[in-house]
């Protein structure tokens, strides 16, 4: 299944790649809260915040395949699950 993924954000800059430049930094700044996402893809849109996903699940257990915590979420997008 292929998805578009959408990330997008509002910069003051002096020039386009300027602009690019400072939302990639954002983007890797490991501190970011930039983690809101439009997701293409089943025919739908699906609105990701990976902020709320992870501070939902990162203290709860987890269980079953794929796996879940209390939430009942499918957790599969977390990286060390895969």
């Amino acid at each position: 299944m292929y998805y578009k993924v959408a990330w997008e954000i509002d910069i003051e800059a002096d020039s386009p790649e300027d602009a690019a430049r400072k939302a990639l930094a954002i983007q890797r700044d490991s501190n970011s809260i930039a983690t809101v996402y439009e997701v293409w893809g089943d025919d739908q849109v699906t609105h990701v915040d990976l902020t709320e996903l992870d501070e939902c699940c990162d203290e709860a257990p987890h269980y079953g395949d794929p796996p879940r915590c209390g939430c009942g979420r499918n957790h599969w997008h977390h990286e060390a699950w895969h």
